[in-house]
């Protein structure tokens, strides 16, 4: 396991990034340029000098350039958290993007019966998605924009919902379980439009969970130590999300209002 990828923070003990607790494993690079991304240190593939210093505005620092085997054994550490469910799950940036990286790092987790999860936009070579599929439990997919002019000129060029369809479809093809994801960021993916494009997406889709996730600026403070604008979303009332929620329920597809 001699492959060195970055990882900007392994976060122990999670209890929303999939079922059980988990360790969550943060790796950098991104094809997508979300405005509202909790994770900027996450963007690009490599270092940038402020994820050098030793004070990244009390988020910490960049680990080091990491071994596969390294990151082996700090998940080992882990390893008495994980019962009744619990497991891995890989998160960015878009983990899908390493995942020839990854495969001997998956194998020897697999190998040790730890679970396989990983958080993705899906909007990446399906090459990627049927190599990962192999190897995964769990699949934890975001559900973003689905209008494709405005998905391509929010999220960025290579938010193409071809692919992101077609993708969908090797999912669902296979035995990996799902969990749906949609970040409610106003005024971007809870217009009337997009929310009743989403409700159409999940009928007859197979899933475990879809979980609403209410949009916050918790991460103001990291796009201030790297010098990039960030985008404030709009508090959502009570009023507004109890509104989202029902058009859900109405339709028949059981959500979960989560907070992180």
């Amino acid at each position: 396991m001699r492959n060195k990828i970055w990882v900007t923070n392994i976060q122990r003990f999670c209890l929303h990034d999939g079922p059980g607790i988990r360790t969550t494993v943060f790796l950098k690079g991104c094809n997508l340029r979300c405005p509202w991304c909790a994770n900027p240190e996450n963007m690009y593939f490599e270092l940038e000098k402020e994820l050098e210093e030793d004070d990244f505005g009390g988020f910490g620092r960049a680990l080091p350039q990491m071994s596969l085997a390294m990151l082996y054994n700090e998940i080992k550490k882990d390893y008495m958290w994980f019962g009744d469910g619990g497991g891995v799950t890989f998160s960015g940036g878009e983990p899908l993007l390493t995942i020839q990286k990854l495969v001997p790092l998956f194998n020897e987790l697999r190998n040790d019966g730890i679970s396989l999860c990983a958080e993705t936009a899906l909007f990446v070579p399906s090459e990627s998605v049927i190599q990962a599929l192999e190897y995964l439990d769990i699949i934890i997919i975001d559900i973003k924009i689905l209008d494709d002019v405005m998905c391509k000129e929010i999220l960025g060029r290579d938010a193409d919902l071809e692919i992101y369809e077609r993708n969908i479809q090797l999912v669902e093809s296979s035995n990996v379980k799902v969990i749906y994801r949609v970040p409610l960021i106003k005024p971007y993916t809870t217009n009337e439009s997009n929310i009743k494009k989403i409700i159409s997406f999940l009928q007859g889709k197979h899933y475990v969970a879809v979980e609403l996730i209410k949009g916050h600026n918790l991460a103001e403070k990291k796009y201030q130590m790297l010098n990039r604008k960030c985008y404030i979303a709009p508090d959502l009332s009570d009023e507004e999300l109890d509104d989202i929620y029902n058009k859900f329920i109405l339709n028949d597809i059981h959500v979960t209002m989560c907070q992180i």
